[in-house]
């Protein structure tokens, strides 16, 4: 079964997103210096953030499969047993890469037993570990565990963005669609998700 456009087109590193350049050139900036004990990427839902904590995964451990990688859904795996796991995990060394990465999607769901637990390990400074927050509503996140967190906020792509990731599109699919009519569509409903975006080209 051939994957959607959304999943085929996304992007693998920093300089592959497209849209929200000041954010990736931040995030490429901080993680040349210093990579923080926790991230918090936020965003409507199809911006790219779960994307963006993949790219990050990456560039925390260059050359590493998805071995150090764990991904969890706050919406639905949300409890603070769960969490629980998680930060005894921590604790371990990763298997190849330098550090285990742990992501945690739409965090601002996760009970509010589960946030508290994760306040000591993102605060304190772990060599082996770094944490991912995604979320859709941040002002739902404990406020003491957001501000643990580097936070960068993703925003709808503009028409430039919107033509670019169109122009990707056609030249991956190979279509003879007029682009232009279906990006003045877009920009004029303002669609500014790359993910509905690319399923409205689809």
């Amino acid at each position: 079964m051939n994957q959607t456009l959304s999943l085929s087109l996304r992007p693998t590193s920093l300089e592959s997103f497209i849209g929200n350049a000041s954010v990736t050139a931040s995030i490429k900036k901080q993680l040349s210096e210093r990579v923080p004990n926790a991230i918090l990427l936020s965003g409507a839902p199809g911006l790219g953030k779960t994307t963006l904590a993949r790219i990050i995964a990456v560039l925390v451990n260059p050359g590493v499969e998805d071995l150090d990688v764990e991904n969890i859904n706050g919406a639905s795996d949300n409890g603070i047993d769960r969490i629980r796991e998680l930060i005894t995990a921590a604790a371990y060394c990763p298997f190849a890469g330098q550090k285990k990465v742990v992501v945690i999607d739409e965090a601002h769901q996760l009970t509010g037993a589960a946030q508290q637990a994760l306040l000591i390990p993102t605060e304190t400074d772990n060599a082996s570990t770094q944490w991912v927050f995604t979320s859709s509503d941040p002002a739902k996140l404990d406020k003491a565990l957001r501000s643990r967190c580097v936070h960068y906020a993703l925003k709808p792509m503009g028409e430039a963005e919107t033509r670019a990731l169109v122009q990707r599109a056609v030249e991956n699919t190979g279509t003879e669609y007029d682009s232009t009519t279906f990006i003045a569509h877009m920009v004029k409903s303002r669609v500014g998700s790359p993910r509905e975006i690319l399923m409205a080209w689809e």
